[in-house]
């Protein structure tokens, strides 16, 4: 198994699929600007070998999907993101 600490700046709903249960964030740092906000949060998710699938819900509406950035990922790969306003 590996863990994976993914850390967000400007974290985004990531909705892989509608049948995922969501993974929780949890709220790290917040940096407000005139013009918008830095939002850093945190998941830790546990892998299986394979393919895993997970989405991030209840998160700002404002955010730029263009902004986002995942860290810690040690020996994992993403092969695929999709970021959807729900």
């Amino acid at each position: 198994m590996k863990n994976l600490i993914l850390l967000f700046l400007l974290s985004t709903s990531y909705a892989f699929s509608k049948n995922i249960t969501p993974t929780p964030t949890s709220l790290n740092t917040v940096t407000v600007y005139t013009n918008g906000a830095q939002i850093t949060r945190i998941a830790k998710i546990t892998l299986l070998a394979g393919t895993t699938e997970f989405k991030f819900d209840k998160l700002s509406p404002y955010i730029q999907e263009n902004s986002i950035q995942i860290s810690g990922l040690q020996k994992a790969s993403i092969l695929f993101s999709k970021f959807s306003k729900v």
